[in-house]
């Protein structure tokens, strides 16, 4: 007899045993390979850690990250002992902590080389927002997709989008046209109608009569950055990035920006930058130097969060190299004149790893995106090369 339960710290070792189990040490999520972190979790009384257990054993394991200030909720690490797949336990877990998460918004990442947690998700009315290529290791390189429940009382707390660049418009375009393909009509994503049928004007990438400049001073820190970003958070800039800590704070000439770096599967994601409002040219040579600093890091992913109103920061960013992977309506929270609004978000990436489409599963509301992120990583490859030819 399987029990689906919330698990308490005192299953913490048998946890990390079926992981090692099922994955041996190419696991990489730092809520199981670090333990302070999955202790902290599992006695976080706002997380929900849901197991499935038989006969004493843990078969099962799916996390539920909460954050309440911001009300996101990250469904994660989703493990089942093989000689139990087959038996709907995935589902089972995920219904149980559905039934306890009390967030504006749920999301979550899902392998592509699995249909049966896509297909989950999209039976609990999740939408499918982009695809992260090569964006996690285990025994090699995947492409993750990015799907999110979002709440009708998130989209009441929604700011209006006015302008998009053409390239970040295009995105979101997709994104439409999988809620009508959906048919919110049916009531279940009814709440997404005004998103839907708003009306954006569509503008160019701006251009910048800068020539952008290597950066000679590079000061690495990885003591007490945590301490740092802490007092210095108010003052810095694509500072949303919930669920991780930094761990690395580089410092340069154009301005210091902080990393959370996986050292396992070489994952980074900027998680804050410190460059003035008005400094155009400084926050452009900073963004020219990130993905060969980080490079040098020997990170192979580089992923960063933007305010989709943001569209000369957006200018910046693609000029630099990065792809918009994900538009993700309503996620970050925005406190304007004591009202509380919640914008939406562009996640960009940048690519330093040839794509994988090996056992590469894709919905069928899912290719648009595969198409359009990958054809922007070749209109990138294809300019860097006539840049080099002249």
């Amino acid at each position: 007899m399987i029990e689906i339960k919330r698990a308490s710290v005192k299953l913490k070792k048998d946890i990390k045993n079926l992981y090692q189990k099922v994955y041996g040490s190419y696991y990489s999520l730092p809520e199981i390979q670090d333990d302070d972190l999955m202790e902290e979790i599992l006695n976080d009384e706002d997380n929900v850690w849901v197991v499935a257990q038989e006969d004493g054993n843990i078969v099962g394991s799916l996390i539920f990250r909460v954050n309440k200030e911001i009300s996101v909720c990250k469904a994660m690490g989703a493990v089942v002992n093989p000689s139990h797949r087959g038996r709907g336990l995935f589902s089972q877990m995920f219904e149980f902590g559905l039934q306890l998460i009390d967030t504006e918004i749920i999301y979550a990442l899902t392998r592509t080389i699995s249909p049966e947690p896509q297909k989950l998700l999209l039976k609990h009315n999740f939408v499918s927002l982009g695809i992260f290529p090569n964006v996690r290791r285990v025994y090699a390189y995947e492409n993750h997709g990015l799907y999110a429940y979002i709440k009708p009382s998130a989209f009441q707390k929604r700011k209006k989008i006015n302008e998009l660049t053409y390239e970040v418009a295009a995105l979101q375009e997709i994104l439409k046209q999988i809620i009508i393909n959906q048919d919110f009509r049916n009531g279940a994503l009814e709440h997404w109608k005004e998103f839907v049928y708003e009306k954006i004007k569509i503008i160019p990438r701006q251009k910048f009569n800068i020539e952008p400049k290597e950066a000679k001073k590079i000061e690495t820190k990885i003591i007490n950055v945590e301490k740092d970003y802490i007092n210095e958070y108010d003052s810095l800039r694509f500072k949303f990035f919930p669920f991780h800590k930094p761990n690395f704070k580089i410092i340069t000439e154009y301005g210091s920006f902080y990393l959370h770096l996986n050292m396992i599967d070489k994952h980074c994601a900027i998680m804050g930058i410190d460059v003035p409002l008005d400094d155009i040219e400084r926050l452009y040579n900073l963004f020219f130097n990130i993905p060969y600093i980080v490079d040098k890091l020997d990170a192979r992913y580089l992923e960063i969060v933007s305010m989709a109103s943001k569209h000369v920061n957006h200018s910046i960013i693609l000029d630099n190299g990065f792809i918009p992977a994900a538009y993700f309506p309503c996620l970050i929270p925005l406190k304007e004149n004591k009202n509380k609004f919640r914008v939406d978000a562009v996640i960009f990436f940048y690519p330093y790893n040839l794509p994988h489409f090996k056992k590469l599963f894709i919905p069928d509301d899912f290719k648009e995106y595969v198409r359009y992120v990958y054809s922007m990583i070749v209109e990138k490859i294809n300019r860097e090369i006539q840049s080099s030819l002249q």
